[in-house]
């Protein structure tokens, strides 16, 4: 599974994403768009440190 958290939209990129060597295993992809972006991840890391 690929998970993402952006600030615009990852469609394109996670579709681009390599499929499985596997048959019968399927790749997920799963995002979360976070309009201020930048502001959540200073908050992290001011939270939670570097």
């Amino acid at each position: 599974m690929i998970f993402a958290l952006s600030g615009n939209d990852p469609a394109k990129h996670l579709a681009n994403a390599p499929k499985s060597k596997h048959r019968g295993i399927k790749r997920e992809n799963a995002a979360i768009v976070i309009t201020d972006h930048g502001d959540f991840v200073t908050a992290v890391y001011k939270t939670h440190g570097a």
